[in-house]
C-alpha cells in the first residue's frame, strides 16, 4: 500500500513467496518487468522465488538495504528500481 500511495505501481502478494496462481496473474497484467522486495529476513528463500517469476517476466532482485520494503523512502525505492 505504501508503494501504491508514493505514485509507483504495486501488486502484493500477502507475503513473501508467490504462488503459481498468483504469477499467472501477474503475467496477465503484462508489466514490463518486476522488482521483487520481500522482507530482508527473506532474501534468500526468496530466490527460489525469483527465479519462477524470471521464467516468465524480467525481474529485478535487489538486496534492500532495510528490514522491511514498508521501510523504504521513495527515494530508496527509486534507486532500486
Amino acid at each position: 500500500m505504501k508503494f501504491r500511495q508514493l505514485g509507483f505501481d504495486a501488486v502484493s502478494p500477502f507475503g513473501w513467496s508467490v504462488s503459481s496462481a498468483q504469477l499467472s496473474i501477474l503475467v496477465s497484467l503484462k508489466p514490463r518487468g518486476v522488482v521483487y522486495l520481500p522482507d530482508k529476513d527473506k532474501y534468500e528463500e526468496g530466490k527460489k522465488v525469483a527465479s519462477s517469476i524470471a521464467e516468465r517476466l524480467w525481474v529485478k532482485y535487489p538486496a534492500l538495504p532495510v528490514l522491511d520494503p514498508e521501510l523504504l523512502t521513495a527515494n530508496q525505492i527509486q534507486a532500486l528500481l
